[in-house]
């Protein structure tokens, strides 16, 4: 949130204005931008040293969650579609509440794909 609010800051400003200990700043930090939530930048000072300064770029974070959230919902498609054919090789029919079941399922799964695609 403060990212959001402020823009650029390094990592003294985010302690100030958090009120944590700057090792549990710098271990939060360090974790957002593992996950690619945040963004650094190096700014060179007057006395040669470089400044880290972080920042949020929400359109690139909105997109790589989308991404793995679309990915997560196709591998779950392909694998109630896997568990059918395998049901289907044991059980010769389903009854049809078993089928109307699972058919919602699917048109559910298929309809949130969709969106995320449109979204993407």
């Amino acid at each position: 949130r403060i990212l959001r609010a402020k823009g650029f800051l390094d990592e003294n400003e985010i302690v100030k204005l958090c009120f944590m200990p700057p090792k549990d700043v710098r271990s939060i930090i360090n974790s957002l931008f593992q996950e690619g939530i945040i963004e650094v930048q190096e700014v060179p000072q007057k006395s040669g040293a470089m400044i880290m300064l972080y920042n949020v770029n929400f359109l690139k974070v909105k997109n790589a969650y989308s991404l793995k959230i679309t990915k997560s919902l196709s591998n779950v498609l392909m694998r109630m579609e896997d568990m059918r054919r395998k049901l289907n090789d044991k059980i010769s029919a389903w009854t049809k509440d078993q089928e109307a079941a699972y058919q919602a399922a699917i048109c559910k799964l298929q309809l949130v794909v969709s969106h995320l695609d449109y979204s993407l």
